[in-house]
């Protein structure tokens, strides 16, 4: 068995603490409207046309054997060994702090193979982050539980019309999300807010009366850029309209939400 990834990234300093390579797998069942990475949405290979690398008036590839310039593959499989000799190229850099993150997409969704790399890493004393939806089975989070040093988990809604229009289950969220918190462990919460979707008076109101049953390690707010609208020509994707919130909304939101003994820190993405 194999994982699908699109993409490896190494000495990355946003993605965890330390330096870390930052792995990131393909398949996700949101489909939020201002996904920054929808080439991760899929859990198959895809094939992209880039114009851009496109100088023909008449595609030459048509008449010949020649090698489309504009045509490339979104993803590809690797296998356990594989996707830990790519993790353990980068092993000096990490030191003390730094280790392997694992983005997407929604890396719960290929847990079964996901589980022997961090397997093996551990083995090599590696620290794992993961960043999450947690909109998964319980099952496939209980798989790599007892592996991850760090859990990155967004809070997209608590509306439920919201999160039916992303193709979620607000239900399975919250059951994973309660499991993840009762094994104390650490768990930094990342809000992204965006309009018209996240940022409504109904969701801050309902994310206001959620926040204190719980105690994260921190509480990350952050606005929504639009920097994948190539990614989604790319794909041959319609991108969906949506808007950013100012660092004025998000002060006062941090505000309102913040309380005794709760690190809220205001993100710059």
């Amino acid at each position: 068995m194999k994982l699908c990834i699109t993409d490896i990234q190494r000495f990355c300093l946003h993605d965890g603490p330390g330096i870390r390579t930052t792995i990131f797998l393909k398949g996700c069942q949101l489909r939020c409207p201002w996904c920054c990475n929808p080439e991760t949405q899929s859990l198959q290979e895809q094939m992209a046309i880039d114009m851009d690398n496109c100088f023909y008036p008449i595609c030459p590839s048509r008449k010949s054997n020649a090698v489309c310039l504009a045509l490339r593959s979104i993803g590809k499989r690797i296998d356990v060994q594989e996707c830990l000799a790519a993790c353990l190229q980068d092993r000096k850099y990490y030191q003390a702090d730094g280790g392997v993150t694992f983005s997407g997409g929604e890396p719960l969704l290929q847990a079964d193979v996901l589980v022997g790399v961090m397997q093996a890493l551990k083995k090599e004393q590696i620290t794992i982050c993961v960043e999450t939806s947690l909109y998964a089975s319980l099952k496939q989070l209980q798989l790599l539980l007892p592996y991850v040093d760090t859990w990155y988990v967004d809070l997209k809604s608590l509306e439920p019309a919201c999160i039916s229009k992303l193709k979620g289950n607000l239900n399975e969220y919250i059951t994973n999300l309660n499991y993840l918190t009762a094994q104390q462990k650490h768990i930094i919460l990342r809000i992204p807010l965006v309009k018209p979707y996240t940022f409504t008076n109904a969701n801050l109101e309902a994310i206001k009366r959620f926040l204190p049953n719980y105690q994260f390690e921190k509480i990350e707010l952050f606005s929504i850029h639009k920097l994948a609208t190539k990614k989604y020509q790319v794909l041959g994707m319609t991108q969906p309209a949506y808007e950013g919130v100012s660092e004025e909304e998000l002060q006062t939101f941090a505000q309102a939400i913040a309380q005794k003994d709760q690190v809220i820190e205001v993100m710059r993405i």
